[in-house]
């Protein structure tokens, strides 16, 4: 009875010809990806580095971007500036998401490209 299942076994593991042997897929680290999953890092890293930088000068401009051609600015020259302030701020959180997505991939990248399981807990 054991040598029967023994060689039914060694019948089903060894291919016959013109068969293609499936592998078991090996997890492995890709270099390339965690490469890749790091230089997107970087990116969305820098990004979020330059939107504080740029939201620092808007905070040093004692004028608040005021470009008057006289002692005292004119309604029209409040009202265009305050547009523009109003269009940095709206640019400066639209970059401050952008750049946080943007390195929250290249760290899921990074992560994926290790080959372990998640957790979803």
């Amino acid at each position: 009875m054991d040598a029967d299942i023994a060689s039914s076994n060694a019948e089903k593991s060894t291919p016959k010809s013109g068969e293609v042997q499936s592998m078991a897929p090996t997890p492995r680290g890709d270099l390339f990806a965690r490469t890749i999953g790091f230089l997107v890092f970087v990116l969305g890293l820098s990004i979020i580095i330059a939107v504080l930088m740029m939201g620092f000068d808007l905070y040093r401009d004692p004028n608040l971007g005021i470009r008057s051609t006289g002692p005292t600015p004119t309604a029209t020259e409040i009202g265009s500036s305050l547009a523009r302030i109003v269009l940095k701020l709206l640019l400066l959180f639209l970059g401050s998401i952008s750049g946080s997505l943007i390195a929250n991939k290249g760290v899921k990248l990074y992560f994926a490209s290790l080959g372990g399981t998640i957790d979803k807990s």
